[in-house]
């Protein structure tokens, strides 16, 4: 059971990696950045993680509850509420999932977001209903980390569409929701 003093550190790891991922792709931030941001020693980071991606890991289900919070009682409800959360968080998305350069930073962020969807931490009618399904499947883990693999494409997409008018972001989001329904 970590200490009061670890999980304070954590959380502050936490803050300066997302504090530098609004400044450049996680790929080029260093573990010295992130001391430097987090104000501690070198020494107090490898106490808590192992390297950078072992602290993205273990932000990335608060991260994730982040992007799918939300009361929504359809698959509509749902998309625009994560496309708009991207549009929010722009920067931070293409930082995080564009810029990867590494195969296992990519896998593992697929893995992550794909236990979330099976283990369906948030309870609506939406992911109720998604969860349930795949979980009902016969390869549920595979199931899901394709569907992770989607999610990450149309938020990808969404991040790189500021050139888009309002009836072409309304043509993407028809058929975004019709790909959802094959």
């Amino acid at each position: 059971m970590p200490t009061n003093a670890q999980l304070r550190n954590r959380r502050i790891l936490a803050d300066a990696l997302m504090s530098l991922v609004e400044e450049k792709s996680f790929e080029k931030i260093t573990v010295r950045d992130l001391c430097q941001r987090a104000h501690l020693n070198h020494s107090t980071f490898y106490r808590q993680y192992h390297n950078k991606y072992e602290l993205l890991m273990d932000i990335l289900p608060e991260f994730i509850e982040n992007v799918f919070s939300g009361e929504w009682t359809n698959s509509e409800e749902m998309l625009r509420s994560i496309l708009a959360w991207t549009e929010d968080n722009r920067i931070v998305v293409r930082n995080l999932l564009a810029e990867i350069d590494s195969m296992t930073t990519y896998r593992e962020l697929l893995r992550a977001v794909s236990e979330q969807i099976l283990s369906n931490p948030i309870q609506n009618t939406v992911t109720s209903t998604l969860a349930d399904t795949i979980n009902r499947m016969y390869f549920p883990k595979l199931v899901a980390e394709n569907m992770a693999t989607l999610m990450f494409q149309v938020v990808l997409q969404w991040a790189d569409q500021s050139k888009f008018t309002e009836a072409k972001r309304e043509a993407y989001i028809a058929d975004v929701l019709r790909l959802f329904q094959l």
